[in-house]
């Protein structure tokens, strides 16, 4: 009775030591959540710089931690150390491969990063386990159009318009991919539409504006970058491609007064030495570049 008594009490005494050693895990579990939602506080709130610190503690502590890798990727991604944040996206992925939006953001950054065939994986990957998620059809769509795989990226841009025919972003997109197969016709049916889904949306008015220009249909294309240009005046390629509308028209004035401004524009807003680059066909996922 007695020994059995006395083994009794050493198991307890095993037990509570346990528990003691088990209780700075569960504080430094609940310290590492703290310094986390700490970090995703000012992440929120747009101060990187004071968030990064918190989410390097608790991945000192946790390298692998799931969250902490995919926030602290999205950081990166947002100041622009993007091989930093393809590193750890993909530990984040590599730890909760289910979750779609992990492998969404991984893919941004790949693509970010020029490595467009394993963003795409990732994109299919994210639609595979989501099918609802809108936002991974477009994206496999743009960057096939990245890939200047334009055919590939019609028929991606159609399936999504086939569910919601007034999609803005797929109606831009299916027009950048017919433009550069040269169905300026077609191109032109995709940018109006998307032009009217969103009538303030400059991005729909200069892609518009350069598919008709590109048509020949030098009128319609001076209405176009008319309209761009109540948005905003200060797009000094615009101008200039106003201007060539209007040399086409035959009011060389007028032409000459468009393409003046256009050339201001730029010299003010270039940096020293440097001129603005004019490309005729910008591309859908770069928001706010100019047609």
């Amino acid at each position: 009775m007695s020994r059995h008594f006395k083994r009794s009490a050493k198991k307890a005494k095993d037990k509570q030591s346990r528990n003691q050693e088990g209780a700075p895990s569960n504080k430094q579990t609940r310290a590492r959540a703290a310094a986390l939602a700490q970090g995703v506080m000012l992440h929120r709130e747009g101060d990187l710089a004071q968030a990064e610190p918190f989410y390097e503690h608790v991945l000192s502590e946790e390298p692998q931690h799931p969250e902490a890798n995919h926030l602290m990727g999205l950081l990166k991604y947002q100041t622009d150390r993007i091989e930093q944040a393809v590193g750890h996206l993909r530990a984040a992925v590599e730890a909760k491969p289910e979750l779609a939006g992990y492998r969404m953001n991984y893919g941004r950054a790949l693509s970010k990063n020029g490595e467009l065939e394993a963003a795409l994986a990732q994109y299919e990957e994210a639609a595979r386990l989501e099918p609802s998620l809108p936002e991974a059809r477009l994206q496999q769509a743009l960057t096939l159009y990245d890939m200047d795989r334009h055919a590939d990226a019609i028929e991606r841009f159609d399936a999504i318009l086939a569910a919601a025919p007034n999609d803005p972003d797929a109606l831009d997109g299916k027009g950048m991919a017919l433009a550069h197969l040269g169905r300026f016709d077609d191109a032109i049916d995709c940018f109006r539409l998307a032009a009217e889904t969103q009538p303030g949306d400059i991005d729909a008015q200069l892609h518009l504006a350069s598919a008709l220009r590109e048509a020949e249909r030098f009128e319609e294309a001076l209405r176009a970058y008319d309209t761009a240009l109540a948005i905003n005046d200060q797009l000094p390629l615009a101008h200039h491609r106003r201007g060539v509308c209007l040399q086409a028209l035959g009011r060389h004035e007028e032409a000459q007064q468009a393409r003046a401004r256009g050339e201001e524009l730029d010299r003010a807003q270039a940096p020293e030495g440097v001129s603005n680059a004019w490309d005729d066909v910008p591309n859908p996922s770069a928001p706010g570049s100019e047609a």
